[in-house]
């Protein structure tokens, strides 16, 4: 998933970005919402809106055939 964060450190902007199935998207969508964030600056202590790239794995028991 691709983030940004503003420059509170709030989140802005989710965006899946690998493989999509729906169930999981939107479960990872929910859990990062939850996440808090601290504000990013830059070297002179200015706040600064800022994008990346979240991993979220999800470990699925198998099932018994």
């Amino acid at each position: 998933m691709r983030v940004s964060l503003n420059e509170r450190g709030e989140l802005d902007t989710i965006f899946v970005s690998g493989p999509s199935l729906l169930a999981y998207d939107e479960a990872a969508i929910e859990a990062v919402k939850k996440w808090r964030f601290a504000a990013f600056t830059d070297a002179g202590g200015s706040p600064q809106m800022v994008t990346g790239e979240v991993i979220v794995v999800f470990n699925v028991p198998q099932r018994a055939w």
